[in-house]
């Protein structure tokens, strides 16, 4: 007897489920997945919005994406001013450095000349400091290489300069770190004498006895040199040296002792077959004096003697006809 009735099952559900007992949406689980198309309203474009009604969404939703679009334009007109400042920057750089390299390279044409032996007379000078500069800045100018600090050839200035002007001996040219006026140092010979040849223009000679011009481009004092005539023939050629140093420093002997006894040089004459001689003649006296410049020793002794002579004879009222003879240390001769 059966208790309970046995429901018998129906084929046709075997191996199903009732579709109430389905998840829900599993349909559209697995229905492929598509993007949806975008939808305009109220003139914006909006991905994957339901077209609504409401304006004010829409309103808001325009106002963000004008937020964003000035943002955007904000940074890029910030990116473009930070360039332009950097550009800016930049050039400053460039033109500094540039500047620096010129005011470390470059050379001008103007020259500041010193002398070396400074305290110097200017009516001895056979040129003035002015003379020397436009000398200088002709040369700078001429080339293009001599207005660069790595590339001027001060060797080759210096050269030209030195022959140009005899006088100088000594040249130097300084050249600033910072600053584009170069430095000319010379040191001028002092012109010492007037040489007069046998035929020819009269030179002046300086104390080491080179020719350092014509009489003719002295243009101050040239009375006050004194005037040595040459019987030798020497030649005398400008730049050359005409007589020995040793001769020149008898002369400055001399005249140092002509001026402290207060009498006038007329005239030093090289004999022309005097071997180291010179014969001197004084203002007022008719007969010279025979002086060697052989030995630089005997330059005082002689000149001390020669004025003991001349005082012996005035105290004896005599007067030599011809020459008084010093030549020989501690002795003295007269014709």
């Amino acid at each position: 007897m059966n208790l309970f009735d046995r429901k018998r099952p129906n084929r046709e559900l075997i191996g199903r489920r009732k579709s109430s007992s389905l998840p829900k949406n599993r349909s559209k689980r697995l229905q492929p997945r598509t993007v949806p198309s975008p939808q305009r309203y109220g003139g914006a474009y909006y991905l994957g919005q339901q077209r609504s009604g409401d304006p004010n969404k829409v309103q808001r939703l325009s106002g963000a994406n004008a937020a964003r679009g000035s943002a955007q334009r904000l940074r890029q007109k910030l990116l473009r001013a930070s360039l332009k400042r950097r550009r800016l920057a930049l050039g400053c750089v460039i033109a500094a450095c540039c500047l620096l390299v010129f005011c470390f390279t470059y050379v001008g044409s103007s020259v500041t000349v010193v002398f070396d032996n400074s305290g110097l007379p200017a009516a001895t000078l056979l040129h003035s400091k002015q003379d020397y500069a436009d000398a200088a800045s002709k040369l700078i100018s001429g080339s293009l290489v001599n207005h660069n600090k790595l590339t001027i050839d001060t060797s080759g200035i210096i050269e030209q300069l030195s022959r140009q002007f005899p006088e100088l001996r000594d040249v130097q040219i300084e050249v600033p770190l910072i600053g584009f006026s170069p430095t000319l140092i010379v040191r001028p010979g002092l012109p010492t004498a007037a040489l007069q040849p046998t035929s020819g223009t009269t030179v002046i000679v300086d104390r080491t006895g080179f020719v350092v011009g014509d009489l003719s481009a002295k243009q101050n004092n040239s009375s006050a040199l004194p005037l040595i005539v040459d019987q030798s023939g020497l030649e005398l050629k400008r730049g050359t040296q005409a007589l020995p140093s040793t001769t020149m420093d008898f002369v400055v002997s001399l005249l140092s002792q002509l001026k402290a006894h207060k009498v006038s040089l007329e005239s030093i004459v090289l004999p022309q077959n005097g071997v180291d001689e010179l014969d001197v003649r004084v203002s007022g006296l008719s007969y010279y004096a025979k002086f060697s410049v052989h030995d630089p020793a005997t330059f005082n002794q002689q000149i001390g003697s020669y004025f003991a002579l001349l005082d012996y004879l005035n105290r004896q009222s005599v007067s030599p006809v011809e020459y008084i003879d010093v030549r020989l240390p501690g002795r003295a001769y007269y014709k």
